[in-house]
Order: C-alpha cells, then structure tokens, then sequence
C-alpha cells in the first residue's frame, strides 16, 4: 500500500519578498531614528554636565569647609554645674510666682505633705 501525502507537510510557495523588504527596513529606520534620538541627547546633556574634578554652582566651592564640631573642652566639669543646678531646684526654696503666691518648696517636702494631706481615693464599686 502507498501512504497518503497529507497536503499540509510543506511550503507549496516562496516567502514574499516585498513585505519583507519593507518590514525589515522599517526596522532598519526605526534603530537609525533612536540612534539619532539618543546622540542628540547624549550631545544636549553633556554640554550641560560639570566635568570631573569641577564642582557645579549648586554645591559648595571647596573653599568652603563647614565650622568644626563644638565639642565639650571639659565635659565632667559641665555635667556637674548641671547637676549642681538640678538639685538646688530640687532641694530648694524659690518663688514660681510671686504675685499669685506660688512657691517651688524641696522635693522632699513636698512628698511630706502630699503624704500628710491623703491622696484621692475612688470610691468602691457596687458588686451586683
């Protein structure tokens, strides 16, 4: 028996040529035309860029260096003015207001009285 040749297992005819032609040199324009595009921005950009070693006029010229840190010639000594202070307000008498009669009294006087007069106490809620 003789096998049956299907009818779809090869091109019967060419490729055509002209829509090839114009595809392939559309493609062809196409790179050319962003070639174009990115040397033109290439050539506008570099006239506007600072060359190395430059420094653009919205940054700092190099002759100005920013101040020095302020650092502390003797930290241990202002530590303790600063304690020195904290507790004279602790432990001390001054007026906070002298026209409405309000005076600052040391830390431990007040803990005194405030102990003395009681604190606020909510009263007991009612268990149903």
């Amino acid at each position: 028996m003789k096998p049956k040749q299907n009818a779809a297992t090869y091109e019967s005819r060419d490729a055509h040529f002209r829509p090839l032609m114009v595809t392939g040199f559309g493609l062809l324009g196409l790179m050319i035309l962003i070639l174009i595009m990115a040397w033109g921005a290439y050539k506008l950009f570099q006239d506007t860029s600072v060359q190395p070693g430059a420094f653009p006029e919205t940054f700092a010229t190099p002759e100005t260096t920013p101040p020095q840190p302020a650092l502390q010639p003797n930290p241990r000594a202002e530590m303790l003015k600063l304690r020195a202070r904290e507790d004279s307000l602790l432990t001390g008498y001054s007026w906070s207001d002298s026209a409405a009669g309000m005076a600052a009294v040391p830390i431990d006087t007040a803990i005194q009285r405030a102990l003395r007069q009681g604190f606020p106490v909510r009263p007991a809620e009612r268990q149903p």
